[in-house]
């Protein structure tokens, strides 16, 4: 076993020294308000997270169009599949990232609600997803 060597927190005397220890930084508390960006759920009143996936997707329509068409595509092969694969599948798929005119971005929360407006929609869907209760 490799043994640290300690001397240089040491005096000869073998007593810890007392060199003081800089202060730290204090923790920023609340961001400043030029840095709330709108469609992050901490910043929402009350944490409305179906409220904020509502605009999200008002925003960006052809997203919802784009993961109905895959979800649809499992239905059809009769195979289980979870929203959140679809999702990332289409956060990475380079395709998607030439065709959306500004840089697009989701937040991970809105993962449920886009799940459960499908199924609102095509509730032949159903057996092919689980949903859990949500927090929020």
């Amino acid at each position: 076993m490799k043994r640290i060597n300690l001397s240089r927190f040491f005096r000869r005397s073998g007593k810890p020294s007392a060199t003081p220890i800089p202060d730290l930084p204090k923790p920023i508390t609340d961001p400043p308000e030029d840095c709330i960006e709108e469609n992050v759920p901490n910043n929402l009143a009350g944490r409305d997270l179906r409220l904020a996936t509502e605009k999200w997707m008002a925003k960006y329509p052809w997203f919802y169009e784009r993961f109905c068409e895959i979800a649809l595509g499992n239905v059809r092969l009769r195979r289980m599949f979870s929203a959140k694969q679809i999702v990332e599948q289409m956060r990475w798929d380079p395709t998607i990232k030439k065709c959306a005119d500004e840089e697009f971005k989701i937040c991970n929360s809105y993962t449920a609600y886009i799940a459960r407006k499908f199924v609102e929609d095509y509730p032949e869907a159903l057996p092919f997803l689980r949903f859990r209760r949500t927090r929020y």
